[in-house]
Parts: structure tokens; C-alpha cells; sequence
């Protein structure tokens, strides 16, 4: 088998993992109205099917989900844009309490790159600034509590790599069965 062809098989399964584990987490039970109550399992007013069934499902759901989670963990770890527009400055960050530096963004700075599972293109508008926990963070760049990283901007173009230690804590509780942060779709 050619290094192509192992590729490909990879990326293909990864692709159909990450289908079953959508499939997975958007089933959800349809709630009906009280007109059908007589049809419930049970008859009239009755409880939720037995637990046995409600955690296998969980279990299945966990399994089946655990790869594309631990993905998209992964995917949280990293920060990395590049810009274009009028913005000048820089700014290194060692957790949220240890930032400092100075950015001016006037009118606005066209960002593109990897900021964990958001989108990956946003329009930055607010300047930051300051020293410590007085640091103003841009309100259009969402910062990790523990996050590491160094940006800089040369009045057309920008750049800010960075590493979040809280997700990457997030990602090895998550090898283990773990979801400290909360973010594993369900």
C-alpha cells in the first residue's frame, strides 16, 4: 500500500468517525405533548425508560464520540492568526495574569487562523493594552486563563501564536475519560 493510499484511508476513516459522533450527539428523544402520554412505555404518566438503557446509550454515545472529542481537544490547544489591516503593537501573554504589551487596532484588523473550534476568520476592532491583571484584553479575541502566547502587528499585518495549557490539560483528562472544561459534545 503507497503512502498516498494510507493517507487517504486515514483521513477517510477520521471523516467517519467524526459523522458517527454528529449523528451521535444531535439525536436527541422527541418530547411530545400531553395528548400522547397514553402512549408512553408503561401507559398513562409513566417514567423514563429503566436506566440500563439510558446508560448504554450513554456509554455507546461515549465511545463512539470519544475520537472526535479528543480532536477537537486537541484542536483547542492551539492559537494561531495571521492578520491584515491598520494595527500596530504587540502583546505577550503568560496566563491571563501575566499579559503585557500594547496593540492599537484602527478601524479594524481582517484575522484568519486556528482559535480552537470557533470560526476561523473574526474581525477585530478593539485595541488592548496594560500590564498584569490590569491588562484590557481585545473584547474581539477570546483568551484562555492559561494561555501562552506572542503577537505582533506591523501596521498592515499581524501575527499571534499561542498555546492554552488549560486546554491541553482539558485534552489529557479527556484521554482518560475525563471533560473538565466541558466541551466534549455530548
Amino acid at each position: 500500500m503507497t503512502l498516498r493510499k494510507s493517507r487517504f484511508l486515514v483521513v477517510l476513516s477520521l471523516a467517519g468517525w467524526l459523522l458517527i459522533g454528529a449523528l451521535v450527539a444531535h439525536a436527541q428523544p422527541l418530547e411530545l405533548g400531553e395528548e400522547y402520554e397514553g402512549y408512553a412505555v408503561g401507559g398513562p404518566r409513566a417514567s423514563a425508560p429503566p436506566p440500563p438503557q439510558a446508560e448504554q446509550q450513554s456509554t455507546l454515545g461515549f465511545i463512539l464520540l470519544y475520537l472526535p472529542n479528543r480532536l477537537l481537544d486537541a484542536i483547542d490547544i492551539f492559537r494561531v492568526d495571521a492578520g491584515v489591516g491598520v494595527s500596530v503593537g504587540a502583546v505577550a501573554r503568560v496566563t491571563r495574569y501575566g499579559q503585557v504589551g500594547y496593540r492599537s487596532v484602527s478601524p479594524f484588523s481582517l484575522r484568519a487562523g486556528l482559535r480552537g473550534r470557533k470560526f476561523p476568520m473574526f474581525i477585530e476592532h478593539s485595541s488592548e493594552f496594560g500590564v498584569g491583571p490590569g491588562f484590557l484584553q481585545s473584547s474581539d479575541r477570546e483568551v484562555t486563563p492559561a494561555e501562552i502566547g506572542i503577537g505582533a502587528d506591523a501596521v498592515l499585518v499581524g501575527a499571534y501564536v499561542g498555546v492554552s495549557l488549560d486546554e491541553a490539560g482539558d485534552f489529557l483528562a479527556g484521554l482518560v475519560g475525563f471533560d473538565p472544561k466541558g466541551d466534549d459534545l455530548q
